[in-house]
């Protein structure tokens, strides 16, 4: 069976609620759906619930953390803060003792001798792979899904992506992928990195500055658009968005020459 980059890249985003966000009490859903939010910067862990969640702000997240504890922040996968369910904590628990007491490359081995009777061999761009047999159908029968999301620090569908050359192209990775930050902030478009962008206090706002790998088309830039205003929404502030183009980003800054501004109130 062969299945194509576009099929696996649609699959995953609707996987990841990159798709089509949740509902705004399902939180905790999509938490438990992502096997854990990375969190060592609590604000990136937010802004990567955000991006899957509709309607929410920080202060959702933070209640969901807090008051309602519905949502558990500790150390678990790699030895890293995550936001986890609180359902699902033993769960985790018992998973890094696990890990303390085995070596990760004897684990790897038994999981997957664990689950070989559920796995199926298909080919993936050239290559053969491994997908859960029950997942096989759904990846084959989704729909092509075009989004564009907004994704921060240390997202899991960014950092995991494998193979990353199919997520971004190697004149353009290491804009990305840094040993210390894990992912920069990605423009995501279908799937695959189409940009960096960055966030910053100014004068009672906050300048959202998206740098895009290529020219965006218009609907491309509308939904650019929809997602910072969406962004301000969650943050409680007014957001500037501002597109730079990459070749011509040193002549911008040097004559003002803003490729694109929208004040968003």
């Amino acid at each position: 069976m062969n299945l194509s980059l576009a099929q696996v890249n649609s699959w995953r985003l609707s996987r990841h609620h990159l798709a089509k966000r949740a509902r705004k009490g399902e939180i905790e859903t999509v938490v438990s759906d992502l096997c854990g939010v990375q969190a060592q910067v609590l604000s990136y862990a937010a802004l990567a619930i955000w991006a899957r969640v509709e309607g929410i702000t920080m202060r959702d997240v933070q209640d969901a953390l807090w008051k309602y504890r519905s949502l558990v922040k500790t150390w678990c996968m790699r030895g890293t803060l995550h936001l986890i369910s609180a359902s699902e904590l033993p769960v985790y628990v018992a998973a890094r003792k696990t890990t303390m007491v085995v070596k990760p490359d004897w684990l790897a081995k038994i999981l997957m001798e664990s689950i070989a009777d559920e796995l199926e061999e298909v080919e993936f761009e050239g290559e053969k792979r491994w997908v859960r047999r029950a997942d096989v159908a759904q990846i084959i029968e989704v729909g092509r899904v075009r989004s564009v999301k907004l994704l921060p620090s240390w997202d899991g569908y960014v950092m995991f992506y494998h193979p990353r050359e199919f997520f971004v192209s190697q004149s353009h990775r290491a804009r990305i992928f840094t040993k210390l930050q894990g992912n920069k902030p990605v423009l995501l478009i279908d799937g695959v990195a189409g940009g960096v962008w960055e966030q910053r206090p100014k004068s009672g706002l906050t300048e959202v500055r998206v740098q895009p790998f290529s020219n965006l088309s218009s609907t491309e830039k509308q939904l650019v658009r929809k997602e910072a205003a969406s962004l301000g929404e969650f943050m409680g502030t007014k957001v500037e968005l501002l597109f730079y183009r990459e070749v011509c980003l040193i002549c911008f800054l040097n004559r003002h020459d803003l490729s694109d501004q929208l004040l968003i109130t």
